[in-house]
């Protein structure tokens, strides 16, 4: 790993709150300043690359006496990246999100919403991914319908909704879902759920114009199709146990191809593929109001998953390796939270992530750490220390991850 993977990061943001009985409001703004050392092996370049963000947020939300509620978001950003690959890129965003829920009747909850989606970015000229459109805008508009719908009152509980978005890039989308819960007691419950997701090409998929690579207008959106399935209880005192499995078929996906002279490479949709695995999680309260620890809380977790991709057109192929190397099959996390007296706060976080193969990143075992002090209502004192057991290991190339230790001071008023 290169020594120069090292980065800044400097954050700085304010947030107002407003609260009554049936209405609240929050307003939230923050800036973002970061440095990091970046590499492109294929071009021996080498380059201090910046990024930087302003964004704003609120939040309105109004309660009424039947129970109705509605929802009010709005977000605007600006972000400017200083990279190797795009060498100048600006961007700004805006969103806005409305949500209302009322019942029907005591058994039936309808919730609907509305969104909009407004992007707009120009990437510089002299980028070594350049585009055939410098500047480029684009919308999308969304809606969303929800049932909730209590078949046996607090015995089956079925939802069910979709949904329904239009984008330049491929279109009309509709993305449906329901969701089937059995509770057989106050401490059991069983559910099943079916659903469809789709994702939209990326500007780089669909215009990029270099000498090796071009971008393809006429690629479709990805598909996806989950199943699953799980379980949980709280019958063993201060015990709480979540099972959960899954099976997702995957379609239309997006891989690398070579075009028929073999010297460009372009995207299509030929692979298809299949996920499949499960996760377990245990909570455990440890004590409780004791003398000397108001509570000690274990949460466990551990996850499997297995992934196969097809590719339909072996003929035109350059994407290889990508059927399980991506992604760890296990991963294990065992966290724990101590409250000690009423102002100190002790956690300590294991995680096991086993080997990378496509990236040659070796199975590794991460310690985090947090001592946090309440001084009083509004101003805590914490000491954090990450990754204590290695001076360094590889995560996600190519940068290294190292041992951290730093302070933190929140204000709250």
């Amino acid at each position: 790993m290169p020594d120069y993977n090292n980065w800044q990061s400097i954050r700085g943001g304010v947030r107002f709150d407003w609260d009554d009985s049936d209405t609240f409001m929050s307003i939230e703004a923050s800036v973002l300043e970061e440095n990091m050392m970046e590499e492109m092996e294929m071009y021996g370049l080498l380059k201090d690359s910046r990024f930087r963000e302003r964004y704003i947020m609120s939040k309105f939300e109004k309660s009424f006496a039947n129970h109705s509620s509605i929802q009010l978001n709005l977000y605007y950003d600006y972000i400017v990246r200083n990279t190797l690959l795009y060498a100048v890129e600006k961007e700004e965003r805006c969103d806005i999100d409305f949500q209302h829920i009322f019942y029907i009747n005591p058994y039936n909850r309808l919730t609907w919403g509305l969104g909009y989606r407004y992007v707009t970015d120009r990437i510089d000229p002299d980028a070594i991914f350049s585009f055939d459109r410098l500047t480029w805008s684009r919308s999308i508009t969304s809606a969303f319908i929800q049932h909730k719908w209590s078949l046996v009152p607090d015995y089956f509980i079925m939802t069910m909704g979709s949904k329904f978005e239009y984008n330049e890039f491929t279109g009309y989308e509709q993305q449906p879902g329901i969701k089937l819960v059995w509770l057989p007691s106050d401490r059991h419950s069983t559910w099943v759920s079916v659903s469809k997701a789709v994702r939209t090409p990326a500007r780089i998929d669909l215009n990029a114009d270099m000498p090796t690579k071009k971008g393809n207008p006429d690629l479709e959106s990805e598909e996806l199709t989950a199943y699953e399935v799980g379980y949980r209880t709280d019958a063993i005192k201060n015990i709480r146990i979540d099972i959960s499995a899954f099976y997702n078929e995957y379609d239309q996906l997006r891989r690398m191809a070579t075009s028929e002279d073999g010297f460009t490479i372009i995207p299509d949709n030929e692979m298809t593929g299949e996920t499949y695995g499960f996760e377990c999680a245990l909570n455990w309260v440890v004590l409780m109001n004791t003398r000397y620890i108001n509570k000690w809380t274990l949460s466990n977790t551990w996850s499997f998953i297995r992934l196969n991709m097809h590719q339909l057109d072996q003929k035109h192929s350059t994407t290889e390796g990508i059927s399980e190397g991506n992604n760890p099959r296990n991963m294990v996390t065992c966290h724990s939270k101590m409250d000690i007296f009423d102002n100190f706060q002790f956690d300590i976080a294991l995680k096991y992530v086993e080997a990378l193969s496509e990236y040659e990143i070796p199975t590794y075992i991460k310690t985090d750490m947090r001592l946090n002090y309440k001084l009083s209502e509004n101003i805590q004192c914490q000491l954090i220390a990450q990754n204590i057991q290695d001076p360094a290991h590889p995560e996600y190339l190519p940068f290294e991850i190292k041992r951290t230790l730093f302070g933190k001071v929140v204000i709250q008023y």
